[in-house]
C-alpha cells in the first residue's frame, strides 16, 4: 500500500472514508498493512472450486477446467507489458502462478489478489508464499527446490501449513511438482544472463532481477498479497474485491488475464465481476492470446495485448462485445506480436 513515510497520512485518509492518492505512490518500502485494512481485503468470499476437467475435444468451458494443471507460466516476454504499467502502483489481480510476481514488481503494486480456478494453481501459489518468506534473496528461494533440499523443504512447508486444511495438498503439489518447476526458474534466472552476453537488456522476470525479487518478497513480509481460490466466472472472489477496492478507494491498476479469456463469451456474470471493480484513468488490463490469425507471434503461441482498463469497462457494457474476439478486431499493431487497444499508453 504505502510506505512507513506515509503512515500517518493514511490514518486521516481512512477516517475520512478513503486512501485516493496514497495508493498510487510508487514507494519500494512497504509497511505492514493496518490491520482495518487487512480486515476488509482478505475477508471477501472466495469462490468454490468444484468445475471437473473438460472431456473429449473441448480444452476448457464456462462449465468445466482445462485437464492440465498450469503450475509455471509458459509465457517469457513480460519484458514487452512493463513500459505500460511501470510504477502505476495501486491494486492488481491476476490469474496464473509465477509470471503475476514479474508484473507486480512492474507496477511496484501495493496490494495484491492472486486468483485462479484451478485448485492446484492456488496451492502451487501458497508454496511460493512459503518459500518467498523464508528465502531472503532469489538464490535462497532457488535452492528449496534442488533435490538436496527436497526433504527439508517439504518437512517445512508442513510446519507452515500445519493449520491450513490443505496442508497435505499443498505438500503433494511440492513432491509432485518440484523438478518441473526448478527447471522452470532455473531457466528463468539464466535468461537475463544469456541475453547480457548478447549485448540485450531485458528484465523479464522476478527471477532474473533482484530488486524485483525483494519487491515480491517485501510485498509478501508486508501482508500486501492475497493468494485465493477464483473463477473469472462465478460470483464471490471478484465481487469481493470489488467491493473491498471500492471501499478502500484502491483502484485496480493492473488486470491479468493471461489467455482464459479465449475460451469462452463475455456471459453475464463476467460482465458483473468485471464492472464491479474500481478502477481510473491509470488502470490497465494485460491479456494474450494464441490464434494463427494474428501471427507472427513474439514468444512461442502468444501475443501480448495491451488495454486500457476504463475503455474495457465501457465496451463490456455494450452487447456487441461479445467475446475477447470481439475487441481482437479493434487492436492496434505496434510491433511484432505487441497490440494496443482503447488509447493506451506506455508510462512517462
Amino acid at each position: 500500500m504505502i510506505a512507513s513515510r506515509w503512515a500517518l497520512p493514511l490514518v486521516a485518509t481512512f477516517v475520512l472514508g478513503g486512501f485516493n492518492s496514497a495508493w498510487a505512490e510508487p514507494e519500494t518500502k512497504l509497511a505492514p498493512l493496518p490491520q482495518n485494512q487487512k480486515s476488509v481485503l482478505f475477508a471477501s468470499p472466495e469462490d468454490k472450486l468444484d468445475k471437473k476437467p473438460c472431456k473429449g475435444k473441448w480444452r476448457v468451458t464456462i462449465n468445466c477446467r482445462d485437464k492440465l494443471h498450469y503450475v509455471k507460466s509458459n509465457e517469457s516476454r513480460h519484458d514487452v507489458i512493463r513500459p505500460y504499467i511501470q510504477n502505476l502502483g495501486g491494486g492488481y489481480v491476476g490469474v496464473g502462478s509465477d509470471q503475476n510476481f514479474t508484473l507486480i514488481a512492474f507496477a511496484k503494486s501495493k496490494f495484491a489478489w492472486l486468483m485462479d480456478y484451478d485448485p492446484v494453481v492456488v496451492w502451487v501459489n501458497m508454496i511460493h508464499k512459503a518459500l518467498i518468506l523464508k528465502s531472503p534473496t532469489r538464490e535462497d528461494f532457488l535452492s528449496h527446490w534442488t533435490r538436496k533440499n527436497r526433504r527439508q523443504t517439504i518437512k517445512y512447508l508442513g510446519k507452515f501449513y500445519r493449520k491450513h486444511s490443505d496442508r497435505h495438498k499443498i505438500v503433494w503439489v511440492y513432491k509432485a511438482w518440484g523438478g518441473v518447476l526448478r527447471n522452470h526458474f532455473q531457466r528463468r534466472r539464466n535468461r537475463r544472463i544469456r541475453w547480457k552476453k548478447q549485448g540485450i537488456v531485458r528484465n523479464e522476470s522476478w527471477l532474473s532481477y533482484e530488486p524485483y525479487y525483494q519487491y515480491v518478497r517485501n510485498m509478501f513480509k508486508a501482508g500486501r498479497i492475497r493468494v485465493m481460490k477464483g473463477d473469472l466466472l462465478r460470483n464471490k472472489s471478484l465481487v469481493g474485491i470489488g467491493k473491498s477496492s471500492h471501499k478502500l478507494k484502491l483502484p485496480i491498476r493492473v488486470f491479468y488475464f493471461s489467455n482464459a479469456e479465449q475460451f469462452w463469451p463475455y456471459i453475464k456474470q463476467f460482465r458483473k465481476n468485471q464492472l464491479a471493480l474500481f478502477r481510473d484513468k491509470k488502470s490497465v488490463i494485460v491479456r494474450t492470446l494464441a490464434s494463427r490469425k494474428y501471427r507472427p507471434a513474439l514468444d512461442y503461441i502468444w501475443v501480448y495485448i495491451l488495454q486500457s482498463g476504463l475503455d474495457f469497462r465501457k465496451k463490456l457494457k455494450n452487447k456487441k462485445t461479445r467475446s475477447v474476439w470481439s475487441l481482437a478486431k479493434q487492436m492496434k499493431k505496434v510491433s511484432r506480436g505487441v497490440y494496443e487497444l482503447g488509447g493506451i499508453q506506455k508510462q512517462p
